[in-house]
């Protein structure tokens, strides 16, 4: 089984956005992260609706997540903006 890189991946984000947000990652291996966040008051827009900018966040951290481990000499920052664009 390949090793799992939840907690490296977690503490990584302390302080920044990702960590504000509350993503959790459960699973992160070769090719493959999943991940969550429990919905807060911080997730909602002034609508009362969930924010898509947290969902956003989500998929595109998830995103950048994943392609580092599959390719660790890629950039992380070009591989982010290029999958959410």
């Amino acid at each position: 089984m390949a090793e799992d890189f939840s907690a490296t991946l977690t503490a990584r984000q302390a302080g920044n956005l990702p960590d504000v947000l509350g993503l959790e990652w459960l699973e992160a291996r070769d090719g493959h992260v999943k991940g969550r966040f429990t919905v807060a008051k911080h997730h909602m827009a002034p609508n009362g609706f969930l924010h898509a900018a947290s969902v956003i966040a989500l998929a595109c951290q998830t995103a950048r997540n994943r392609d580092p481990l599959s390719a660790p000499n890629r950039d992380p920052l070009f591989e982010f903006e290029r999958r959410c664009a």
